[in-house]
């Protein structure tokens, strides 16, 4: 076998292990294509960092679309919302030590995406609701 062959099969071996197998070293991405680089703007890792202050209410994996997913500060926790969310009404929220992980369970940084995601709408009241 060549020695370039050799040195190419042995570079994708290594690597962080997914839970599904490991990741090659060169591309520095996880299986779900976010990177796994720290990005240069603030981040947290949520399972290392303290709670961001409360002024961070909304948080999103590095590289992740925030409409897309995203977790939301409420009372018990970090609730996960956006279209791809899996069963957003009866997912339980969650500590701040375990968010940030992506579907492969990898952890990945989160940043602050508050004010890159509009607020929702107001629904309108219905007649004989009260406030």
């Amino acid at each position: 076998m060549p020695a370039e062959r050799s040195i190419q099969i042995r570079a994708r071996s290594l690597g962080r292990p997914g839970r599904h197998g490991r990741r090659a070293v060169a591309d520095h991405t996880c299986r779900c294509h976010l990177p796994l680089d720290p990005p240069a703007e603030p981040h947290w890792w949520p399972s290392r960092d303290p709670e961001p202050d409360p002024d961070v209410r909304i948080v999103a994996l590095h590289g992740e679309t925030p409409t897309l997913l995203r977790d939301v500060r409420v009372t018990e926790g970090w609730h996960t919302e956006g279209v791809a969310a899996t069963h957003p009404d009866a997912t339980p929220p969650r500590p701040w030590p375990r968010i940030g992980r992506c579907w492969d369970g990898v952890e990945h940084p989160v940043v602050d995406v508050t004010a890159r995601v509009p607020a929702p709408p107001r629904q309108p009241r219905q007649v004989g609701q009260t406030r």
